[in-house]
């Protein structure tokens, strides 16, 4: 299979604190609504988002671009709590940098700097909402 290699990416990762005590269908309508956003940010963008919902009620979306994602962090973590309400808790991080896919649009198999920072910031915070993996911003 080839590989498919985006030199900038943005991806943002989402996981809903297992302390938010929120029932299926809200974690469900909570995801939903992060994927409909997702697809409203990167159309204005002029892109499309690649997006997959990720175990232990997390959700994760890939842009073919670098921005530093604040505006549209603060944008998710609202469509967020307006579906699951104030007491949502909501770990959010962005990622820059490269990023490759071995099959087009499959999160899964997608590797890079973008995601290594997102994740590894999301393995590292604790109760902090919106964090960024650019030490600058």
């Amino acid at each position: 299979m080839p590989v498919i290699q985006h030199k900038q990416a943005t991806v943002f990762i989402a996981q809903i604190d297992h302390r938010s005590n929120l029932s299926v269908g809200t974690v469900t309508g909570v995801i939903w609504a992060l994927g409909q956003t997702a697809v409203s940010i990167a159309h204005g963008y002029r892109t499309m988002p690649c997006q997959t919902r990720v175990p232990n009620q997390s959700w994760q979306m890939f842009l073919p671009i670098e921005i530093d994602g604040l505006r549209e962090a603060l944008l998710l973590q609202a469509t967020a709590i307006a579906v699951a309400g104030p007491e949502l808790l909501l770990r959010l991080c962005v990622g820059n940098g490269d990023a490759e896919f071995i099959a087009a649009g499959e999160i899964s198999s997608a590797s890079g700097s973008a995601f290594v920072s997102s994740g590894r910031l999301l393995d590292a915070k604790k109760d902090r909402r919106i964090d960024h993996a650019d030490p600058v911003l």
